[in-house]
Order: C-alpha cells, then sequence, then structure tokens
C-alpha cells in the first residue's frame, strides 16, 4: 500500500503558479507514465482512509453507548444524504430534460451532422488547458452524431513532445470529400493556409474555423459562418486591440494579452492587404532563457530575410521592407521558443518567443511627384 501511494505521487511540487521543485526520478515513459496517468495508485489509500474513518465512528457507537455516538452518526448519515441528493437530482435533472446548446455549438452540431468524418487541429494532445473544454464539448457533438473524430480528452494526459511540428504552417492534411476540418483558433491555427489548401472554409465566432471537404454548408445556422477574406492592414495599430477579422490572421500568435501578443511555436505568420509598397515597422521584446536573447527572422514574400535580436527586459524595433504585393505575408521563425515551465518560472507551458507589441506600415514616397 505504501508502495502504490509512493508511486502515484506527482514528480512536479507546485504552490500555486510556482514550481517548488522536481523530483530528480525519470517516470515519464511507458509502461509507467502510462499507469501512472489516471491516479489509480492511489484509490486503494483513498479506501483505507475512508473506510477506517467508518470503522472508528462504529468502535466509537460500540465503546461509548449512549446519545454522543448516535447523535455523531446521525449527523453523519445526513451530511451523506444531503450531498448525495444534489448530485441525484442534478443527473435526474439532465436525464429527463436535455439543455439546449449554445449557438456555436448548435452550429457544429449542425456541421458535423452534415459529414462523415471530423478532423481537429491541431490533435494528439497539443492544446492548451484553455482549448480543453473545446475539446470536450466538440467529441461530445461527434459521439451524439455518431461521426468519428480524431481527438479524445483525457484528464493527465502528457502533452505531446511534437507539438512545434503538429502546429506547424504545413501540418493541415488534405480533406476527403465527406470530412470536416475544425481549427481551434485559440491555439494560433492555421488560417493563413486556409485560402492556400483549401477551396471551401468559413469563420465561426467563439475561435474556430471550420473547412468543408465537400463544400455543404446548411442554408441557415443559429450563428453566421462567416467567408475566408483576408483583411485590410492598418498603416498602424497596437496588438492589444487588434480588429477582429486582423486578428484571425496572426498564425502561431496567443490571444492578445497585457501590450501585445506572444507568439506560441518556432513559425508564425501575419496576413493582410496592403496599397502598396512600403516598409514595415514591428516593435516587440523577446522571451528566452537569461543571460541570452531570442533571435527571430522577418521573411516578406519576394524580399529579403531581416534578422533581429530581442531581449525580454528591453523593447526593440525591426523595420521590414515590402514590394508592391497585393497581400503581405509575413513570416516569422523564432530560433529557440520555450515555455516558462521549463525555465521554472510559471506552469505556463506555451511556447513563447517573441510578444509583438506595435505594428506600423510606412507608404513609400511617390518620387515622380
Amino acid at each position: 500500500l505504501v508502495l502504490m501511494f509512493l508511486y502515484s505521487l506527482s514528480l512536479h511540487v507546485w504552490a500555486g503558479p510556482f514550481e517548488l521543485f522536481r523530483l530528480p526520478v525519470a517516470l515519464d515513459f511507458f509502461p509507467f507514465a502510462t499507469f501512472r496517468a489516471a491516479g489509480s495508485f492511489f484509490w486503494p489509500l483513498t479506501y483505507v482512509l475512508v473506510l477506517g474513518s467508518f470503522a472508528l465512528v462504529a468502535l466509537d457507537v460500540v465503546r461509548r453507548p449512549g446519545r454522543r455516538g448516535l447523535l455523531l452518526l446521525l449527523a453523519l448519515v445526513a451530511v451523506q444524504v444531503v450531498d448525495a441528493s444534489v448530485v441525484y437530482r442534478s443527473m435526474r435533472k439532465h436525464i429527463r430534460h436535455e439543455s439546449p446548446l449554445p449557438p456555436e455549438l448548435a452550429t457544429l452540431s449542425e456541421l458535423i451532422a452534415g459529414h462523415e468524418r471530423i478532423t481537429v487541429v491541431p490533435a494528439r494532445n497539443c492544446w492548451s488547458r484553455e482549448s480543453e473544454d473545446d475539446i470536450i464539448q466538440l467529441t461530445l457533438l461527434a459521439a451524439r452524431a455518431g461521426t468519428p473524430i480524431n481527438v479524445v480528452h483525457a484528464a493527465r494526459a502528457v502533452q505531446a513532445e511534437s507539438c512545434v511540428e503538429e502546429k506547424a504552417l504545413g501540418a493541415l492534411p488534405d480533406l476527403a470529400g465527406d470530412e470536416l476540418l475544425i481549427a481551434l483558433l485559440r491555439e494560433g491555427m492555421v488560417t493563413t493556409l486556409a485560402e492556400e489548401r483549401y477551396a471551401d472554409c468559413r469563420f465561426l465566432e467563439h475561435g474556430f474555423l471550420v473547412c468543408s471537404g465537400s463544400g455543404r454548408w446548411p442554408a441557415s445556422t443559429p450563428l453566421p459562418l462567416e467567408p475566408v477574406v483576408v483583411p485590410s492592414c492598418p498603416v498602424s495599430f497596437d496588438l492589444t486591440d487588434a480588429p477582429a477579422p486582423l486578428a484571425r490572421w496572426f498564425d502561431g500568435f496567443v490571444n492578445r494579452e497585457a501590450w501585445g501578443r506572444w507568439t506560441t511555436r518556432a513559425e508564425a505568420r501575419i496576413m493582410c492587404r496592403l496599397s502598396g509598397a512600403g516598409t514595415l515597422r514591428l516593435t516587440a521584446l523577446g522571451y528566452h532563457a537569461p543571460g541570452s536573447a531570442q533571435r527571430v527572422s522577418f521573411a516578406v514574400e519576394g524580399g529579403a530575410v531581416v534578422s533581429g535580436e530581442f531581449p525580454r527586459d528591453e523593447v526593440r524595433a525591426i523595420t521590414i521592407p515590402v514590394t508592391g504585393h497585393d497581400v503581405l505575408r509575413l513570416d516569422l521563425r523564432v530560433a529557440e521558443p520555450v515555455s516558462p515551465e521549463a525555465l521554472r518560472e510559471s506552469s505556463d507551458g506555451r511556447e513563447l518567443g517573441l510578444k509583438l507589441l506595435k505594428m506600423e506600415f510606412v507608404p513609400s514616397m511617390d518620387v515622380s511627384e
């Protein structure tokens, strides 16, 4: 029993968002990690503690017959009845009366019902904690429709080591004619490839990009499905207040935070429509291990690669020449993305690299005037 208890303990000890220490025991590999994942080795000790507490109360009643022991036993029974009744009422309510789906889930339910297979990206446990509810809801909707889906939620699953490749710009799979792809925009997924890779995609509120291999869309849905259109580039904007249509075209970036947006993988891309040639000016901070700086390369289609180093404690700017393309495709490559968890600064497992604060476009002067 003691050995099973020790085997079930976590190797990472935290106090809130701060990691206190890690046990230097290499158990996070098959088959040890598999058997530890569910935490089931702690259950025998739990049973002993629960049954032991009941046994102690029963012994007290037997040894000290009278009002005290009886009142204690009745109080424990009353607490158990009240606690169980709340769960029972909730279960009976949901079994007898199915709750209506929120508009975004009702829309996804209709789309799933019209296809024979669902592919969610990113897959293989490469989503963040913020996306777990989306994964749970999508798997439930697919189960209701009897439609195969490529993801499953596991409460204690270890995130896959290949998430950088899973979220890379070229990671989108080919779609069969009866297949529906659902991309989680919260994960900075590849909306920029939608116009290049798939013939028919739509945006759905609450953070989804849906693409149909067959191009069959319902005539009407609870929430509108917006066509995929590359927005115009503002002359200047902060990343904290980027217009919603433009923010969708920031691939490899997390949702906005205070003062900007972080990249969350080695590759990222920004797309928007320009009015002509000019210069792009980016203001940013880096994230890296102490004693170094984050090196980032920037490439615009048809132009030379521009690189720069960005420390975490100093805002720096970089200028990038832009030729006269209708659509700007700015590709970023972060040399060494790293997570705060890996640096033992917090429990944040996102692989950060560059925090983009501001983006400005300066058109070229017309020298003929």
